[in-house]
């Protein structure tokens, strides 16, 4: 009996110790409302909405919002937040909200990186944005939670089921072509040399006049959208840099 009473206290002890542990797990996925721009029960919504697309996406997903980026860029703040947050190149993704240059800013880590590309990117933000000018936190918040559904890898699978669809098409088209053209006797064709009388026939004057020239200029893009607003449209395009912390992100921003 003296050690179940010892033993009971323990155990209680470590399982009072280990709720807080539990329950921080699920702290890492929430909005961080930094300049109080949600109410008490729009930020229970926002998380909710985080923690639900948290488990369908499976990975970390973050909102900071604030009107202090203590000097540094809305790409380093984004970036640096992630990595305090979830880690160093952990799969995942946060939105800056920022209030400060009104620059709001997506970075994206990880299997995040090539799963949402800079044109997805530029997708969310159109949702975002919008919102973001009326001053509509919770909207611009489960907006951007609800365009984590726009993916490159979608898209590429759309296309891919395309091309494939076309090259069989093309394939019939060109049996079917062979086919019909099998059936027909090829004649040879009568040269107009036939019809020229070689005796008669005289070339008395000979010239080769150069009219003009074209000259094609095409610019070839190396610019990697490295540290500025990112996001470029092309398909399937990511831009990628380096965090303070040596992390790579991706992702992209806009002026509101």
């Amino acid at each position: 009996m003296k050690k179940l009473k010892i033993i009971l206290p323990l155990i209680f002890i470590i399982f009072t110790l280990a709720v807080p542990t539990i329950s921080a797990s699920f702290n890492g996925n929430m909005v961080y409302d930094l300049d109080n721009s949600l109410t008490e029960s729009e930020e229970e919504i926002v998380n909710k909405a985080i923690k639900e697309a948290t488990d369908k996406y499976k990975m970390n997903i973050g909102i900071v919002i604030t009107d202090d980026l203590k000097g540094k860029s809305p790409m380093n703040y984004a970036d640096d937040f992630y990595d305090e947050l979830f880690g160093i190149n952990t799969d995942g993704i946060l939105l800056l909200i920022n209030n400060d240059t009104k620059i709001d800013w997506i970075s994206t880590s990880g299997s995040a990186i090539k799963k949402y590309r800079d044109s997805d990117i530029q997708h969310m933000l159109d949702d975002i944005t919008p919102k973001l000018q009326k001053n509509d936190y919770e909207g611009a918040s489960l907006a951007f939670i609800e365009s984590l559904k726009y993916s490159y890898s979608k898209s590429y699978n759309w296309l891919s089921a395309l091309g494939i669809s076309f090259l069989i098409s093309a394939a019939v088209s060109t049996v079917i072509g062979l086919i019909i053209v099998s059936q027909y006797k090829m004649h040879k064709t009568i040269s107009a040399t036939n019809y020229i009388c070689e005796n008669r026939t005289k070339m008395l004057e000979r010239r080769d006049d150069f009219i003009r020239e074209y000259v094609t200029k095409v610019k070839i893009d190396t610019d990697n959208n490295v540290g500025g607003f990112g996001g470029g449209h092309s398909l399937g395009r990511t831009s990628t840099h380096r965090s303070s912390r040596g992390g790579t992100h991706g992702g992209g921003g806009r002026r509101r």
